[in-house]
């Protein structure tokens, strides 16, 4: 069977489509708070007062406080930053 080469490209275009789009992190559900003022973005949990955020886990914050959790990161647990050094 001869498959044409248009629907050949568009078989490998939806199979990497697939693979990048379910590699991507999640942003999972937490009970971590992030402190008040803080811009939104990334942060290691250990930035954080709030006994709910885990150190070597990373936290997106949003504008009205509340946060997603990445889950661990190896920066986080050396050196408590999104990048070592800090």
């Amino acid at each position: 069977m001869k498959i044409n080469g248009t629907i050949l490209h568009l078989f490998i275009l939806s199979l990497l489509s697939f693979f990048v789009f379910n590699t991507s992190a999640a942003c999972g559900p937490t009970s971590c708070k992030c402190d008040g003022g803080q811009p939104q973005g990334e942060y290691c949990g250990a930035q954080f007062s709030d006994p709910n955020c885990i150190n070597n886990h990373v936290y997106e914050c949003n504008p009205k406080g509340g946060a997603c959790d990445f889950g661990v990161r190896d920066s986080c647990n050396n050196c408590g930053c999104l990048k070592c050094p800090c």
